[in-house]
């Protein structure tokens, strides 16, 4: 849901992480579901989704179209590890906000039908088994070979067209709604028609370039949060990571990664560390780079996209709050303190740095111990209830 950078593989761990929790099922139910299919631009293969009405409605309401971050979402977008229906992020958010009387839209990433908790898949308790499944049953792997950052926007404007179409939803009361990578593509379709939403809500925003965040989570992350860690000014010990971890921005890597051999890391040896971590991401960027845009990535494991879509982390230097530039809506930024896949301050230094520097129109929540879904899990769902509503509100408020 989310920017998931790095090739130090967060991906891979969510994904275990994610099969491991399939063994509960079952989803928030808010208001009626009404399904929808259109066309993609490119007429490779359909959009589907569903408009959430809330119960009772007439007329024509507010609206707000849910965008996703990094991965392989419904529209459920099932994110968190809880074993209950909260993990679903999209169908919690929904709940909320049909709840506060506003119609939300939700769609499948294109070539994604289902998600781990399919009961197909839901029984199967091996790792290489649940992978085979999901690349069978929830994945049309030939359309996310061809998945681009291009695609991932067109499909975007699909959806928005078809919230503004439908006869339900006032389109001069649209919102945007988007969780990390998701903020990408809701600034570059506002950059083509700021008209297109009344107001903006960003989850975990990459507001810095996909190339300054990725380089980022490869390089300074892990060293910037273990420092942070350190209780003695010459050297971080083993006791300090292990009394610290959960409550940390480096929660989803495991603990046996992030331990000294002995009893302490000293200063030399982070630096050392640090070193090491740039010339593998050098590396890393390298190779990525050397692959052909038509070439599926990852190399091995379920298709997620194009390496066109995996390398715009690699070429896009142009910080995202440029896109949104032309937007004069309200622009509500919510970041956790904790979050594991952007840095807050590297993302106000780009808003500093932009035209809206002293745009009355953004405002920043931020939440201590709390993660990149607002969640007290530095990556994962669920969202912490408050927040959501709170969220809720504001979404209500501005498109009164």
């Amino acid at each position: 849901m989310l920017v998931l950078f790095g090739d130090i593989d967060v991906t891979h761990l969510l994904r275990r992480a994610l099969l491991a929790a399939c063994v509960l099922s079952g989803m928030v139910v808010s208001a009626a579901a009404q399904p929808f299919s259109r066309p993609s631009t490119d007429g490779q293969t359909t959009i589907t989704g569903q408009i959430d009405v809330p119960a009772g409605s007439t007329g024509k309401l507010p609206a707000v179209v849910l965008i996703a971050g990094s991965g392989l979402f419904d529209r459920h977008v099932l994110i968190g590890t809880s074993g209950t229906p909260r993990d679903f992020l999209f169908d919690d958010l929904s709940a909320a906000l049909t709840a506060k009387g506003l119609t939300v839209v939700r769609f499948d990433y294109r070539g994604v039908t289902c998600n781990t908790r399919d009961p197909r898949i839901a029984s199967e308790r091996d790792i290489a088994k649940q992978q085979h499944l999901i690349a069978t049953l929830c994945v049309d792997e030939k359309v996310r070979s061809a998945v681009t950052p291009e695609t991932n926007l067109d499909d975007l404007a699909v959806v928005v067209a078809q919230a503004r179409s439908d006869p339900r939803i006032d389109p001069a009361r649209l919102a945007l709604l988007g969780v990390s990578e998701g903020a990408i593509y809701i600034g570059k379709l506002l950059a083509r028609d700021p008209s297109l939403a009344r107001a903006v809500t960003l989850i975990g925003a990459p507001l810095e370039s996909p190339m300054d965040v990725m380089a980022w989570q490869n390089t300074e992350r892990i060293d910037f949060s273990l420092r942070a860690m350190m209780s003695e000014p010459s050297r971080l010990s083993a006791n300090d990571i292990r009394a610290k971890h959960a409550d940390s921005r480096l929660q989803p890597f495991p603990l046996a990664l992030l331990l000294p051999k002995g009893e302490a890391w000293s200063l030399a040896e982070l630096d050392q560390l640090k070193t090491v971590r740039e010339q593998a991401f050098a590396q890393a960027r390298e190779l990525s780079l050397s692959k052909a845009d038509n070439e599926p990535y990852p190399d091995v494991g379920v298709t997620i996209g194009s390496h066109r879509w995996r390398n715009m982390f690699h070429r896009d230097a142009t910080a995202v709050i440029t896109h949104y530039q032309a937007f004069k809506g309200p622009i509500r930024l919510y970041y956790g303190e904790k979050d594991s896949q952007v840095e807050i301050a590297r993302q106000r230094a780009a808003v500093s740095k932009s035209t809206l520097a002293a745009a009355p129109t953004i405002s920043w929540r931020t939440y201590p111990k709390r993660g990149h879904l607002l969640g007290a899990h530095a990556l994962l769902a669920p969202m912490d209830e408050a927040i959501r509503d709170e969220l809720a509100a504001r979404l209500a408020a501005d498109l009164k």
